[in-house]
């Protein structure tokens, strides 16, 4: 049986299943995560409107 992952995100972010870490990329990947993680539903609108605007491409 499967078991669920867990999220750490007090001291380095990990996501643990199965008892084997998952590789979760690099320190932009981490931080998203462990935003998404903390205030799930909300962070990513905060995300958005933290980052810098998109520019017009023509």
């Amino acid at each position: 049986m499967e078991t669920q992952p867990t999220v750490q995100v007090l001291g380095p972010t990990a996501v643990v299943k199965d008892g084997q870490s998952l590789d979760l990329g690099g320190p932009r990947q981490r931080r998203l995560l462990a935003a998404l993680a903390i205030d799930a539903g909300e962070a990513a609108l905060k995300i958005v409107a933290l980052s810098s605007p998109l520019r017009a491409c023509c």
